[in-house]
């Protein structure tokens, strides 16, 4: 099913712009898996989809497709995290080479002339319970990929993350139609030794199935 067919069909199904907004965020959330692809941001809505499987800048920009598809008006604003909130979530190895500051993807809805940012469709009803429970467990504040305030039920009316934090918007966001715009950005600091992870992951995207899957296993291990 093509995603202007499925978003006709919620749209069909929703009895207010309220319930929609909600069934379209609970997709992606309860449909994409919190990980991370040999792929990395250059991917698709499609393929996300397809992946089953995406990082949050990757779901950021699915919703924000779905979300337009809807016909309301949508955009990615991008602000900086800590890579505290990756710590225990990925391999020790990747998790110290990662730049201080994440470049994040939030997706923002138009909704009665106010911009709503969210970031709550990241991580799975599952993974997001099992991971905060770890969060708890270990008594930190950061990690398992969420915050002690995260958050994965969303209204359909107010501001609401999982990873990014309110207050995060007002420091400093920087506004995109989309991931490929996005990615090209100086601002973007998702590099390592100024190589940008894209160019990084490619060669074991491009080399083999097998190279891919072996990386997605390796990565999320402690997603799954």
């Amino acid at each position: 099913m093509s995603l202007e067919v499925l978003v006709r069909n919620f749209k069909q199904n929703s009895n207010s712009e309220t319930e929609l907004l909600v069934v379209l965020h609970n997709w992606v959330r309860d449909h994409i898996k919190f990980g991370f692809t040999a792929d990395f941001e250059t991917v698709s809505p499609e393929d996300t989809v397809k992946n089953g499987m995406g990082h949050c800048n990757a779901q950021a920009d699915l919703l924000c497709h779905l979300l337009t598809l809807a016909g309301f008006e949508s955009r990615l604003a991008f602000v900086y995290i800590d890579k505290e909130i990756l710590r225990y979530a990925i391999p020790s190895l990747i998790y110290y080479i990662l730049p201080h500051k994440l470049f994040h993807a939030v997706t923002q809805v138009n909704l009665g002339g106010k911009w709503v940012s969210i970031d709550s469709y990241i991580l799975t009803k599952n993974q997001f319970s099992n991971q905060m429970n770890k969060l708890v467990q270990k008594k930190t504040k950061h990690g398992f990929g969420l915050h002690c305030n995260s958050e994965c039920v969303w209204d359909g009316r107010n501001d609401c993350f999982s990873q990014a934090q309110n207050g995060d918007i007002d420091q400093f966001c920087q506004v995109y139609d989309n991931l490929a715009q996005a990615i090209k950005s100086r601002s973007n600091t998702n590099r390592v030794l100024g190589v940008h992870f894209n160019t990084l992951l490619k060669p074991i995207a491009t080399i083999s199935r097998t190279g891919g899957r072996v990386f997605k296993r390796y990565i999320n291990y402690y997603l799954n």
